[in-house]
Formats: C-alpha cells, sequence, structure tokens
C-alpha cells in the first residue's frame, strides 16, 4: 500500500531482503522481533500486520501446518503450551 520495494522495507526494518521475500510469501514463520521490526519500519503498531489488508481473503488454515507452528510455539513457550492446548480443547 505504500509502494515500497522488498529491498527499501528490509532495509528500513534491518532485515535482509530474503526475510521480508519469504515472510510476504508465506514461507517463513515471523518472530516477535521480527514483526516489531517490520512495525516500526512501517510506523504502525505490529498487531496491524496481523490482519489482513482490505479487499484480500485471509489464507486457508492447513491443519498440519498449524500443528507444525504450535509446535514451534511450543519449544519457544515450553511452560505455557499445556495451558494453550488445554484452552483449545
Amino acid at each position: 500500500m505504500l509502494g515500497l520495494s522488498q529491498e527499501k522495507l528490509a532495509e528500513t526494518a534491518n532485515l535482509s531482503w530474503q526475510t521480508v521475500n519469504s515472510i510476504e510469501c508465506h514461507r517463513t514463520w515471523v518472530s516477535d522481533k521480527t514483526l516489531e521490526s517490520l512495525a516500526d519500519a512501517l510506523n504502525i503498531a505490529s498487531y496491524q500486520l496481523l490482519f489482513p489488508t482490505e479487499g484480500t481473503t485471509p489464507k486457508p488454515v492447513d491443519s498440519n501446518e498449524t500443528i507444525e507452528k504450535l509446535v514451534k510455539i511450543k519449544r519457544a513457550l515450553d511452560g505455557l503450551f499445556e495451558d494453550i492446548v488445554n484452552l483449545t480443547r
């Protein structure tokens, strides 16, 4: 929406253009630090990056992909994961 190239956004956010490309193409999981760097570069709140933009349709959720992402979160948050699982039951 701002007309930034991946290279310019990456430079402003202090990331590699490959990282920005992987995020945009849904090939990588975004860390909270990367999310904050992107939000700062775009001068928006980080939560705003989690909402679909106007006129787009959210990507369908793949249960296997979701499970893999939850496992990554488990490794990062270890003790809190059991609470999250119990909430989803």
